[in-house]
C-alpha cells in the first residue's frame, strides 16, 4: 500500500492524476509491481495548500487513518510525506528515518518506509535516489 499525504491540487476526477502521478506510476514500474497490484491512498480527502498536521491529528485524522491501516490490512507500507508522520503515530522528535512501523488498533502492526513527498521527489534527483536505495534494502531486492 502506499499513502500520500493529500491529493494533487489539480486532482479530479481520479486521486494523483497529474504530474505526482506520473511520477509514481513510474516508481512502481521501477520497484517491479503492477499498478494494479497496489493500493493508493491519501490521508486527506482534499488538497490543503498547508495543512496543520499537529491539528489534524488533534481532529482524530491520525486515529481515522491508522483504522484505514487496520480495515485495509497492507502487507507493507510506503509512505510518501514525512510531515504527516505524526498522524501515524510517530514520535516528530525521531527523524523520519527511524519510521519502520505503523502499530494498529488490537495489536499488530505494519511494515513501514518513509519518503519524502512526490513533490519533493519530482524536484530533487537525489532524494529519488536516496528512496530507490532505501527501498531496496527494506525489499531485499525483491
Amino acid at each position: 500500500m502506499i499513502l500520500v499525504e493529500q491529493p494533487e491540487a489539480e486532482d479530479a476526477a481520479a486521486l494523483l492524476s497529474g504530474p505526482q502521478g506520473a511520477l509514481l506510476g513510474n516508481m512502481l514500474a521501477a520497484f517491479g509491481i503492477a499498478p494494479e497490484a497496489v493500493r493508493i491512498a491519501a490521508l486527506l480527502p482534499s488538497h490543503l495548500p498547508h495543512p496543520d498536521w499537529p491539528a489534524l491529528d488533534r481532529a482524530g485524522w491520525g486515529a481515522l487513518a491508522r483504522h484505514h491501516l487496520r480495515l485495509a490490512a497492507p502487507q507493507r507500507l510506503l509512505v510518501l510525506g514525512e510531515v504527516a508522520l505524526p498522524l501515524l503515530g510517530h514520535d516528530p522528535a525521531q527523524p523520519a528515518a527511524d519510521f519502520n512501523q505503523v502499530a494498529l488498533e488490537g495489536g499488530g502492526g505494519v511494515a513501514a518506509l518513509c519518503a519524502p513527498d512526490l513533490d519533493t521527489l519530482l524536484h530533487r534527483p537525489r532524494a529519488k535516489a536516496r528512496l530507490w536505495r532505501r527501498w531496496l534494502e527494506w525489499t531485499d531486492g525483491n
